[in-house]
């Protein structure tokens, strides 16, 4: 997770990370904190957390 203001590169930063992590061959998901936070309490909501955090940790 990249903390900052706007501006500083931490998309830019992220995007170089997953590449590198690509190139190891690694999968790789990148996402907002928003994102995140709104398919998690989707997921408490419908009772599958747990299924949806095991759909994140295989992406």
């Amino acid at each position: 997770m990249l903390l900052g203001p706007p501006g500083v590169g931490k998309t830019h930063l992220a995007i170089a990370l997953g590449m590198a992590t690509c190139q190891l061959e690694h999968r790789v998901y990148l996402t907002t904190a928003t994102d995140l936070a709104h398919k998690l309490t989707k997921a408490v909501d419908q009772n599958r957390l747990h299924r949806q955090i095991k759909t994140l940790m295989q992406s």
